[in-house]
């Protein structure tokens, strides 16, 4: 009918803005908690399933914790994570014909059987490069202070130092 600003017109109200602004808040809230609740068990990984709300683990009907061995993406939920461990071990073995042979320095024959495991997990491989980075550092730093002059344990056997 009419253009006028009466009752009827095509104005949105503040009520329909308002309700719309509070369904886009809700649904991206929704989105935001729900991609919080997937988590990654990667290969060579078992984890156990933790309640970080209620914080207890993932019990089977007998009583004991749940182990999730297959890797990939899991909904766990909100509050939830996968606690992870490494299931990749290498065992190195150094006896029978792989054994190790040398000779001392009085040309005596010696021969070692050993074997050792080894967790190659690869976690701690950057703190231990920063710690190594650092000892090299200090190395440097007391050389320097040092004049010239070696420490003990550094190769030379002990001795001075000739220029």
């Amino acid at each position: 009918m009419g253009k006028g600003r009466g009752k009827g017109g095509d104005e949105m109200g503040p009520a329909v803005i308002g309700c719309c602004c509070f369904c886009a808040t809700a649904v991206i809230t929704m989105i935001v908690v729900l991609s919080m609740g997937f988590q990654t068990i990667e290969t060579n990984v078992v984890a156990f399933h933790y309640d970080g709300n209620a914080m207890t683990l993932e019990e089977d009907p007998n009583g004991g914790p749940v182990l999730y061995t297959s890797p990939g993406l899991e909904f766990v939920g909100p509050g939830h994570r996968f606690i992870s461990y490494s299931t990749l071990e290498q065992t190195m073995n150094f006896e029978g014909n792989k054994k190790l042979v040398g000779r001392t320095s009085d040309g005596l024959e010696i021969t070692i059987d050993f074997s050792f495991q080894v967790s190659n997990s690869g976690k701690g491989k950057d703190e231990r490069d920063e710690r190594d980075e650092r000892d090299e550092r200090e190395r440097r730093g007391k050389r320097e202070e040092g004049g010239g002059r070696r420490e003990e344990g550094e190769s030379g056997g002990g001795g001075t130092r000739r220029n």
